[in-house]
């Protein structure tokens, strides 16, 4: 078994916390203190602290960071960096990273990132294209 610390109405702030969002993935044999057990939900879970670990792990969008120089030969100008979020085969700009990356929703972890609208916009990433010739035999 393991524990899930997640936020409550107690320690919710609208567009920061929300209700939900994990805080913290423990052992069934942490004793939360009173203080914490008022403030926060303690969800109990079938599994191991090491299993909620790697599912709260593959909710997690990639964060690359993408860089642009704006030239296409060396140059001594610093390249633009964007931090983005994979949001499957897309990248979206993370304008806003979240509070609490993840929130346990319907029995199981879901990521914040798109919760804030400034985050949902598409960033265009250009790919290399190979071009091979056609070889004669």
């Amino acid at each position: 078994m393991a524990q899930l610390l997640l936020i409550n109405k107690i320690t919710e702030v609208p567009g920061v916390r929300e209700i939900g969002d994990l805080v913290l993935i423990a052992e069934d044999t942490h004793n939360f203190s009173d203080l914490e057990k008022e403030k926060f939900d303690v969800v109990i879970v079938k599994g191991t602290k090491a299993d909620y670990v790697l599912l709260k792990d593959a909710a997690t969008p990639k964060k690359p960071i993408l860089k642009r120089t704006g030239v296409t030969g060396w140059s001594e100008e610093e390249p633009e960096e964007k931090e983005v979020w994979k949001d499957g085969e897309e990248y979206r700009e993370l304008a806003e990273s979240p509070a609490h990356i993840v929130c346990w929703e319907d029995g199981k972890f879901v990521h914040n990132f798109a919760r804030k609208t400034e985050n949902l916009t598409v960033v265009v990433v250009e790919k290399k294209i190979i071009v091979l010739e056609d070889s004669k035999v």
